[in-house]
Formats: C-alpha cells, structure tokens, sequence
C-alpha cells in the first residue's frame, strides 16, 4: 500500500514469515512435480515398449484400407467400363437401326435443338450429323418451314401424346412434302425431356396419286361424255353407276338412279321379258354376256327409244 506499510512489515519481520510460508509451499509443489514426473516416466516406458505393437498393427489396418480402396475403385471403373462399352453398344446398335431406314429420324430437345438424326436426315440436308447436332430448324430450314415444324413440335409437348402432322421442305432447290409421326420422350417421371420424328417422303407418292387423279379424271369425262350410254349394276339389278349421257337419253339425274332404281325400270313394257329371260342367266353364269340385243327403254316423261344392249358379267375372286 506504500513505502510506509512496506517498512513497517519489515521491521516487525512478518517478511520473514512470509517467505518461509512460500519456500513450504515451493517445496510441496516440487515434491509434487517430481512424483509426478517418476509417474509419467513409468508409464511412458510401458507405451514405449507396447509402441513396435501398435505401430505394427496400425501399419496393418492402413493397408487393408488402402487394399480395400484400391479394390473398389477397381471394381467401380471395371463396372463403369463395362456399363459404357453396354450403353456404346446399345447406342451403336440403335443409330445403325435409324441409319438403314429410308424415314428421316430426328430427337430434339424441348428448345428445338438438334441432338441425333439417321443418315435419311443427312441426305436430305446434304450435310452430316456434326453440322446439325446443337442447331434448331430455323438454322436449316426458310423461317416459314421452320415455324410449322417448331408448331408441331410444341404441340407434342403440350398434349404429351404422338400427333401426325405434314411439313413441306426445301431441299436441293427442290419442295418435299414429309408425313411426320411426332412423340415425346419421357423420363421416369413422365416428364418430357425430348421429341422425337419420323417422317417419311410422300413427295413421290403425292406426285403419283396427282397424275393418277388426272388420268381417272380423263377417263371418268371418256366415261360420262361417251357416245354411247354405259351404265352397271349390282347382282340384284340395282343401278349403281351411270355415265351421263344415258342420263341425259332418260331424263333423269345421277341421285335419282345411282343406288335407287333397278334396271328393269329403265325397260319399256314391251321389253320386260328380255330382262327377264337374260338376267337370271347373266347372274347364274348360264351366260357371261350379252352382243347387240335389241331393246326399248323408256324415259322418265314416259317417251320411248330403241337401244342396241351389251352386257358383260364381272367376278369376284372367288367366281361370285
């Protein structure tokens, strides 16, 4: 508290005492420490001596842990390898499928880009797989073809079912016309993740039907302007096709006949037991036809016409 206290504790030699009270207690601490210090050594020597044990054994548990990982990651890879070369195999043998087929197959993802197309694809584009995987329509195709085709592809995915669509495409300077069969690919959740198209040329078989078409329609107007009245009927003697020049003789129009009247009714009176002689034996293949047979028809207003008939039986494949 100061230099007066200080003397003071001096003088009445309490410093004394107080230092002896200190050298007890260093003592014990010593004493202490050094017991301490023997116990210490004790069993440092009883770990020493056990430590070439432990270290031996340590040693021995590292490497089965290391021999353990080493074997599983070799098996891992091994798996792996062979789960790659299966699904290489498998892709392989899907592509060379695609690729020998005449139909343009292609899977787009749900943005419209590219990431397979068959050979059939290749040829249509003039180009290979590497300059489309990663491209949209729009990058191959005029906008207005691209629109159809990005259309049709959204549909898919907003139905989530197969749809059947056409599409027109200029390739080569030259206009195909492709029936598409579009579906969605679906994850383990039945969420779409891709779409996929086969689409066949149809541009040969339009042509085809377009010049067949013309031809049937130049020979239904040989057929329907004719000079001569044709007319058939089913084997119960209904009419079931009139050109319309023996219309235009009767009178009458296609939809009043076609289907409706039996061909007896075209007959006068007097030539009633012609039909009756000759058709029984037309359709019971007594007779297979008829050579310049001379009849009377009669028109819808009553008035009548000589006629020269030839008929002809037609048959089924079985004889009918």
């Amino acid at each position: 508290k100061g230099p007066q206290e200080a003397m003071l504790f001096i003088t009445e030699g309490r410093d004394k005492y107080l230092m002896s009270q200190i050298k007890t207690i260093t003592s014990g601490m010593l004493s202490e420490a050094d017991a301490n210090l023997t116990k210490l050594k004790t069993d440092n020597h009883s770990h020493i001596s056990h430590s070439p044990i432990t270290f031996y054994l340590l040693l021995l548990k590292i490497s089965i842990t290391v021999i353990t990982v080493v074997f599983l990651f070799f098996f891992y890879f091994r798996r792996r390898n062979k789960s790659e070369k299966a699904l290489k195999e498998s892709h392989d043998l899907f592509q060379n499928v695609l690729d020998h087929t005449s139909s343009v197959v292609s899977i787009k993802d749900l943005a419209g880009r590219y990431f397979l197309i068959n050979q059939a694809y290749e040829r249509l584009l003039d180009t290979t797989k590497e300059n489309v995987i990663g491209k949209t329509a729009y990058d191959l195709f005029a906008k207005s073809d691209a629109d159809k085709i990005r259309t049709s592809d959204l549909e898919v995915i907003r139905l989530q079912q197969q749809i059947k669509s056409e599409e027109f495409v200029m390739s080569n300077g030259e206009k195909h016309h492709f029936v598409s069969m579009k579906f969605p690919l679906l994850d383990a959740n039945h969420i779409p993740y891709a779409i996929c198209s086969i689409s066949t040329d149809e541009t040969d078989k339009l042509e085809t039907e377009h010049h067949l078409r013309e031809e049937m329609n130049r020979i239904l107007d040989l057929f329907n302007n004719a000079p001569c009245g044709y007319q058939a009927t089913d084997k119960n003697g209904i009419i079931i096709e009139i050109n319309e020049t023996l219309l235009k003789w009767l009178g009458y129009t296609r939809a009043e006949v076609v289907g409706k009247m039996p061909v007896k009714n075209l007959l006068s009176a007097e030539s009633l037991h012609q039909f009756a002689y000759y058709f029984p034996r037309i359709r019971s293949g007594e007779i297979k036809s008829l050579f310049d047979v001379e009849a009377v028809y009669q028109r819808k207003d009553g008035s009548k016409f000589a006629v020269v008939v030839n008929s002809i039986a037609q048959y089924d494949e079985e004889g009918n």
